[in-house]
């Protein structure tokens, strides 16, 4: 999973997108979705594309809850 990241880093990315967090925690293309629809931490979704900031989800599995509406 650090490999993961910091490929992501590596590649200059800020934001992750579905395939990232596919990529990052070994989860399926659903499952990705369901934790991005989740509320657990801020998403941005601009256009069809589903992004969060990649500080925001490695601190959200470290453990860091977020209040989302």
């Amino acid at each position: 999973m650090v490999k993961a990241a910091a490929t992501a880093k590596s590649e200059g990315k800020v934001m992750l997108d579905v395939k990232d967090i596919m990529r990052l925690t070994g989860i399926g293309r659903d499952k990705a979705y369901c934790l991005l629809y989740s509320k657990q931490f801020p998403v941005k979704i601009i256009g069809r594309k589903m992004l969060v900031h990649q500080d925001i989800f490695d601190q959200w599995l470290k453990g860091k809850e977020y209040r989302v509406r």
